[in-house]
């Protein structure tokens, strides 16, 4: 399929007079272009925090901080929010890593395309982490010990750093 008609949570037609296609009832839009979204690899002590995801899509499934980027908000900015909303820590967007940006399609049912844009953060301190209600569960674990993850593009990160990071020792 390569054009939208009909919603496909409520079947209304589709409203494409805009820049993309919408529901008329707010359900659903369907993006022509891939959608930018950031997130992190939040490091202590050889330690990163993952998050279990307690929403769908891929509810149960484990997570870093992300989400998907604001009106003019960039990469960092987009991260930093994401970390206050989800866990309730402030990150220096100066000290963030760029490991890379990695493509994905979000979504069990609809298929939204991604592209994530990664980032490493070390923590000098532990930090205290206040999940909001996205998340269910936190841990800190190794990259080799890392629990499964929810998203495409940060399991590719995630692969990537794994790699990097043996090519170091």
């Amino acid at each position: 399929m390569t054009k939208w008609l009909y919603c496909p949570e409520c079947r209304a037609e589709l409203d494409g007079s805009g820049e993309f296609a919408k529901c008329p009832k707010g359900h659903f839009v369907k993006y022509n272009t891939p959608v930018i979204s950031a997130f992190g690899f939040f490091e202590f002590d050889g330690k990163y925090l993952f998050m279990k995801r307690d929403y769908r899509p891929r509810k149960g499934f484990w997570s870093v901080p992300a989400g998907f980027l604001e009106n003019n908000e960039t990469a960092e900015e987009g991260l930093a929010r994401e970390a206050k909303e989800e866990a309730n820590i402030d990150i220096d967007i100066s000290k963030l890593e760029y490991i890379g940006s990695f493509y994905q399609e979000y979504g069990d049912k609809y298929g939204t395309k991604n592209v994530g844009i990664g980032y490493k953060y070390r923590f000098d301190a532990l930090p205290k982490i206040e999940l909001n209600d996205e998340h269910s569960d936190y841990l800190w674990a190794t990259l080799d010990d890392a629990p499964e993850i929810a998203s495409t593009d940060v399991r590719d990160a995630l692969e990537y750093l794994q790699n990097k990071l043996s090519k170091m020792v």
